[in-house]
């Protein structure tokens, strides 16, 4: 999917296996630090909003669409 995106310029061109990386990095951190390194209490799941939250901070920190990332970091501020 990646590959694909950065085919078709909707991704920046860059290290694959890093930015999957930087992906999966703060989803799994929800299942070791909420999940499985809390054995005493129920696992916890990420709120929804969270999960949608990491994913849209991950694809503004790959588009491809300079323009646009700097128009959202401004709308944020």
């Amino acid at each position: 999917m990646l590959q694909r995106a950065q085919e078709n310029g909707v991704a920046l061109h860059g290290d694959r296996e890093a930015m999957t990386r930087m992906y999966l990095g703060p989803l799994f951190s929800y299942t070791l630090l909420d999940g499985l390194l809390r054995p005493v209490s129920q696992p916890q799941p990420p709120d929804t909003k969270k999960i949608q939250q990491i994913v849209d901070l991950y694809m503004k920190a790959i588009s491809a669409d300079e323009n646009a990332r700097k128009a959202e970091s401004n709308d944020s501020k």
